[in-house]
């Protein structure tokens, strides 16, 4: 967590270091579909959560940004096995996107973003029993996170936005895991005010 904490202060400390017109902030909420797949790209039911964080945007140009997000979430799956019982299993994460955005169409404010994403593991509960499964996965997720959004000037300075965001896990969640690796899968429709 210290290390998420720090990466945010850098983050923030640099773009405002270079001008504040070039830096906006924004919180999102969103409405997140996961599950997980593995090498053969079979995969588990979709398990439907809610999510919300906080971003900061600094401009490189009119057409380019970096954008680094902290989100709450909710990732996991529905209908799995624990001890040959069928459950839900839902992970409590905090994830760190880091993306490039290109904005595009008449005035810039289509864009698609692309960049690694990095998650971190606060819990893991096989839900239909209220049992503590942390101890089954691993403590951070690796990926690749991408989409496509749409923002809206309601303001001088406010805007919002709304747009869909994939993350697709590379790194296997499973904690010594002997067969194929399983990976997290997360599609979220996201809304969200700039200030």
């Amino acid at each position: 967590m210290k290390k998420i904490t720090l990466f945010i202060l850098l983050f923030v400390n640099l773009c405002t270091a270079q001008s504040k017109d070039n830096l906006e902030f924004g919180i999102i909420t969103a409405l997140s579909i996961s599950n997980v797949s593995d090498s053969y790209n079979q995969r588990t039911k979709s398990l439907v959560e809610y999510s919300g964080g906080a971003f900061g945007n600094y401009y490189l140009s009119e057409q380019w940004s970096l954008k680094l997000k902290a989100i709450y979430e909710r990732k996991g799956y529905a209908e799995g096995l624990y001890e040959n019982r069928e459950t839900d299993v839902a992970f409590n994460m905090i994830s760190v996107p880091v993306t490039a955005h290109f904005y595009f169409g008449n005035s810039n404010n289509w864009y698609i973003n692309l960049g690694p994403y990095i998650g971190f593991m606060i819990a893991a509960k096989a839900t239909s029993f209220n049992v503590d499964v942390t101890r089954l996965f691993n403590s951070t997720d690796f990926g690749i996170a991408g989409g496509i959004g749409y923002k809206l000037p309601i303001g001088e300075k406010l805007d919002v936005f709304a747009e869909i965001d994939n993350q697709t896990g590379l790194s296997d969640i499973l904690v010594d895991n002997p067969g194929s690796a399983v990976r997290n899968n997360r599609l979220s429709f996201n809304l969200g005010i700039i200030f």
